[in-house]
């Protein structure tokens, strides 16, 4: 942050020198404008600047990755839209949201690694301006259910089953011992 000084000298063999002219702080700053005749008499101009506190609390960007993918945000990153909501699989079970502000010195809480269970896990990210001035941006993260409906493993007690049990097969055969009249199924 600094201001562009257009300095135009009466005597253009006069010389000039500015000091104080770069990274404003909230609040005043003062810049100085040393002018050195020919002579070497000089004249000192003040410039009083006043940099008020931003009121910006606005992100630049807001991302939901895992694992190096980027999941799109629905709606579309847009800084006025305060609510999104990202669709991630079931095999996703951390998300990390990353943001960065538009302005340098707005600091952002609520970033980082998350924890997922399957359905909807709800995430805020908040933004506090130089002046004190918030925005709360609601993440909403669906988390889809399992689809695997496999058996792990299928042990009957009292028979063997053929073929030997694979979670893709579906369909076994049993022979049992007369007077068996039911099973004892572990799966």
């Amino acid at each position: 942050t600094k201001t562009d000084v257009e300095i135009t000298l009466e005597d253009e063999k006069a010389t000039f020198s500015v000091s104080g002219n770069e990274n404003f702080e909230t609040g005043l700053n003062i810049v100085s404008i040393t002018v050195t005749a020919q002579n070497n008499e000089t004249k000192l101009y003040t410039l009083n600047i006043y940099r008020e506190q931003s009121g910006n609390v606005f992100l630049k960007e807001l991302k939901a990755t895992h694992d190096g993918v980027d999941y799109d945000l629905n709606p579309t990153f847009n800084k006025i839209i305060s609510s999104y909501t990202v669709n991630v699989p079931y095999e996703v079970d951390k998300i990390t949201l990353e943001a960065s502000a538009e302005h340098e010195l707005t600091t952002i809480s609520g970033l980082g690694e998350k924890n997922l269970s399957t359905g909807t896990n709800k995430f805020s990210i908040t933004t506090l301006a130089e002046d004190g001035s918030t925005q709360v941006y609601n993440v909403s993260v669906i988390r889809a259910k399992s689809s695997d409906a496999s058996l792990k493993e299928l042990d009957v007690l009292e028979a063997s089953i053929d073929p030997t049990f694979d979670k893709d097969i579906t369909e076994y055969s049993l022979d049992v011992a007369p007077g068996v009249s039911s099973l004892n199924i572990n799966a």
